[in-house]
């Protein structure tokens, strides 16, 4: 084994590599990197903040001209396919929202959600969830805390159901302050259904009147739609 070590070439190509930025390479800022060490599992890292930051699609780690740019930078970091970079994203999602659910959990204020339904080229319905709260420090925060894939019909039973499984499974049943929509009919209808349910387990202040705020106009849904999808996904890392 001692003697392949010496002799390997592969071996000594990547330690000659290695000293050679140890020794060459200088930082953006002028300092030199002579203490840096390659990581796969912070580049790993990093790839899975960049795609969720920015919203590009998983299957950019498929892209050619992605991959030679990304040896150009580092030639040891081994790309991964795309369903280790979906796996690295959803493991991230999970680690965020455990984080938020102890904010959710620790904070003082109440929560507000606004809703909206969105259909797909492929005419697929989803429905986001954006929550908004208050710090302690009186900052608004916003997060999609939702998106996922809803069946049809849409009916009010079926978003009642969808709505009141998000918020037992974040445990905000008492947090719970107002929720924003716009008027169709079976949103209205949802709302008195979970109202209904939320006060029968005294979950509600003020016996839910400020529950619902219904959106009439389209330049209001467009803000609600702006809320939703202009406000910090959950699972980008720190």
């Amino acid at each position: 084994m001692s003697t392949h070590l010496k002799r390997c070439k592969v071996r000594k190509s990547v330690t000659n590599m290695a000293n050679q930025l140890r020794s060459t390479v200088m930082s953006p800022e002028g300092v030199s990197l002579d203490n840096w060490r390659f990581s796969q599992e912070v580049s790993r890292k990093e790839l899975t903040r960049m795609i969720s930051l920015h919203g590009l699609p998983l299957s950019i780690v498929d892209y050619e001209g992605f991959r030679r740019f990304v040896s150009s930078l580092n030639p040891i970091f081994r790309m991964i396919s795309r369903r280790t970079i979906s796996a690295d994203c959803l493991k991230a999602f999970e680690k965020q929202k455990i984080v938020l659910q102890d904010v959710l959990k620790s904070n003082k204020s109440r929560v507000s959600l606004t809703m909206d339904m969105w259909t797909s080229n492929q005419t697929i319905g989803y429905i986001c969830i954006t929550c908004h709260f208050l710090n302690d420090d009186w900052k608004i925060h916003k997060w999609i805390v939702k998106f996922t894939f809803m069946r049809t019909p849409h009916t009010c039973v079926a978003m009642f159901n969808e709505v009141l499984k998000f918020i037992q499974e974040w445990n905000i049943e008492d947090k719970l302050f107002a929720i924003t929509l716009d008027n169709a009919s079976n949103n209205n209808v949802m709302v008195k259904l979970l109202r209904s349910n939320l006060l029968e387990k005294q979950k509600l202040c003020g016996k839910g009147v400020c529950l619902l705020i219904s959106i009439f106009s389209i330049h209001s849904r467009m803000a609600v739609a702006g809320a939703c999808f202009g406000s910090r996904m959950l699972v980008v890392l720190p």
